[in-house]
């Protein structure tokens, strides 16, 4: 652009006019408009925006964009958030005493049993050489030795009330068979032949009509009418190739009435009784190795797990409602909690989903290439991580657990146990137990709630105020706690522009509303942001309550100007005549696109591309093409 060193002349679109008086400059940059996300009744500040976070219970996996529809939301925690207005250090997890002599291997299994005649169920743990042990609650240990050893060690064991009036504790060993015990002390091996000449393999087992059924790895089903004593009827085989049924269950019809369903790697078959056949239901899914494995039903649905997806079946009159509700939905979690699910357990407020992050990575492929998986290629997917227990009660996701770095989950159930509500699982060689609740208990009237005072973690989703490239300064964070201390305390840190790199603001131990102003007081800038607030506990007894949090921020609108000059025509300047002036600044006022102006010298930033968006003033009449003209140039 083309400068100006003369007096009283501008340059307009590479055309110069003498003017009459000055330039006059505004700044006509339109305010950013104020508003509050969150909590509206904390909008009472007329020059900064707010956002609130005083509810979680939206769960976790939002990632980035959070806005009015997903305030409720976190990317990440393993912090309690299932009540507004709270959020809290996660469940205590107690660790069975480890007894070098006992730890031969992985758990295999956990299963509550309870022996005929006992006044109570106990837990059985089979670990990876066989070995059965009865845990001792009173003391939280081991025994000294094994119940009993299994010649095949299994990962299916189920708890089978006859009509006998025997209780069996039935261990599934593939082609080897099954054991069973009814009194937790000795096991039957049964590896018998039925009238097929088929032995009794099996892989699962579930119960149907009072009776027990199993399936082997072939896909054929089978049924022991007078129980596991006795040899198994065949029944039909799935139309799969071998190893593709990853579990057995009993779930109603579209008419209601209960049947037995195989999941299997590429979706849900349905048995047909009467004709003694297996039908495809309406749930398919691409091949994957781990597609349902751990199946469950859940209050009134099948629960499929395939990868990190879960799958939501339901039956209807007409047809079944299959719906995605898995925590890869939304943002997914962070790449470090990525796994495979293994299991699924019911229990009275959550499902539970027990996630395997320390795998090997497992493909998947498409079967046929039609309907809702058409055009999906095959991949891989798992690889090593942190393993997790989450919890699912039908609106949203929250963590109940969380592993050490490459540490695996291997087996979980859930029980009454020593008359105590208890989610079991184990990790390695150890099992733990976490105590849930059965009934919903507001954090504010829990008196004696045991917490992990290995920490907690609250990570927001990125903010961006709706624009995710615009300039935006971070003034203040407030928070509202309850329950802190100096050893009982939340640290408040702060990361922008999609840098996981944290800025701590401070170590909130006291009670109340704590403000920290950015930059003390001159504010940051940032185009996103997010927080994360680590709650930390030195005593089991007590956690930090992180009640709410809160943002204040203004937007910063890039400087934009208004110039008003008043161009003198009364004669000719710079090889223009009047006319010829007039019709240029006519010419600009058509124009379709922005004008360079200036009216300094080599100085570009004070050269602006503009548009004229008013003009008046006078002219004379006849052959007089003299005047002066006011215009009104605005940049854009």
């Amino acid at each position: 652009m083309a400068s100006v060193i003369g007096q009283n002349e501008i340059l307009l679109n590479s055309k110069r006019y003498r003017i009459a008086g000055p330039v006059r400059k505004t700044l006509v940059s339109i305010a950013a408009p104020r508003f509050t996300i969150g909590d509206t009744q904390r909008g009472a500040d007329p020059r900064a925006s707010i956002l609130t976070q005083n509810d979680f219970r939206g769960g976790i996996g939002w990632n980035r964009g959070l806005d009015p529809g997903s305030v409720d939301r976190a990317w990440w925690t393993n912090c309690q958030i299932r009540f507004k207005g709270h959020v809290l250090l996660p469940r205590k997890p107690t660790a069975a005493t480890n007894d070098t002599d006992v730890q031969r291997g992985e758990l295999k299994s956990i299963t509550e049993f309870q022996v005929t005649g006992e006044a109570s169920s106990n837990i059985y743990v089979l670990f990876a050489d066989g070995d059965l042990y009865k845990y001792q609650n009173t003391n939280d240990e081991w025994p000294a030795s094994a119940a009993f050893t299994l010649t095949t060690p299994t990962s299916e064991s189920i708890v089978f009330n006859h009509t006998d009036n025997n209780s069996y504790m039935i261990f599934a060993q593939g082609d080897t068979g099954y054991s069973y015990t009814t009194n937790g002390t000795t096991a039957t091996n049964y590896t018998g032949t039925n009238p097929s000449g088929t032995d009794d393999r099996v892989e699962f087992f579930t119960i149907w009509h009072g009776t027990l059924w199993g399936i082997d790895r072939r896909g054929k089903l089978k049924n022991w009418a007078s129980g596991p004593a006795s040899a198994a009827t065949l029944k039909a085989k799935l139309p799969l190739p071998d190893d593709y049924v990853t579990s057995l269950l009993v779930y109603r019809d579209a008419g209601g009435s209960p049947i037995i369903y195989a999941t299997t790697k590429v979706g849900l078959w349905a048995y047909d009784e009467t004709n003694n056949r297996w039908e495809e239901t309406e749930l398919r899914t691409p091949f994957h190795t781990q597609s349902g494995t751990g199946a469950i039903v859940w209050r009134d649905s099948i629960y499929f797990p395939a990868g990190n997806a879960i799958y939501k079946y339901q039956t209807g009159s007409n047809t079944a409602v299959v719906s995605l509700v898995g925590f890869d939905k939304d943002h997914g979690v962070p790449s470090t909690y990525q796994g495979q699910i293994l299991k699924l357990i019911g229990t009275h407020n959550d499902l539970i989903a027990l996630v395997n992050a320390d795998i090997a990575e497992v493909t998947y492929d498409i079967v046929g290439g039609d309907g809702m998986f058409s055009g999906l290629d095959s991949g891989v997917v798992g690889g090593k991580g942190t393993s997790t227990i989450l919890g699912y009660n039908e609106q949203s996701w929250e963590v109940k657990w969380t592993g050490g770095d490459n540490t695996g989950l291997n087996s979980g159930s859930v029980g009454s146990a020593y008359n105590e509500y208890r989610l079991w699982f184990g990790t390695g060689a150890t099992m733990y137990w976490i105590e849930l609740s059965p009934d919903v208990i507001n954090p504010d009237e829990i008196t004696n709630f045991q917490y992990d005072t290995g920490g907690g973690t609250l990570e927001t989703p990125w903010f961006d105020g709706g624009d995710a490239a615009g300039n935006k300064t971070a003034i203040s964070f407030r928070a509202v706690t309850s329950g802190c201390s100096s050893n009982v305390n939340i640290v408040i840190s702060f990361a922008t522009d999609f840098t996981e790199s944290y800025t701590t603001l401070g170590t909130i131990t006291s009670n109340g509303t704590t403000t920290y102003d950015f930059a003390s007081g001159v504010g940051v800038n940032f185009s996103s942001i997010k927080f994360k607030a680590a709650l930390a506990s030195n005593v089991a007894s007590s956690s930090p309550d992180l009640n709410l949090i809160e943002l204040r921020w203004r937007e910063k609108i890039p400087a934009k100007f208004g110039f008003s000059v008043s161009i003198d025509t009364a004669q000719s300047f710079r090889g223009s005549t009047p006319k010829q002036m007039m019709d240029d600044i006519t010419t600009v006022i058509n124009t379709n696109t922005l004008v360079p102006f200036t009216y300094k010298d080599s100085d570009s930033d004070r050269s602006y591309y503009v548009d004229l968006v008013s003009a008046s003033g006078f002219e004379f009449t006849g052959h007089d093409e003299r005047g002066q003209i006011q215009i009104q140039l605005v940049e854009t």
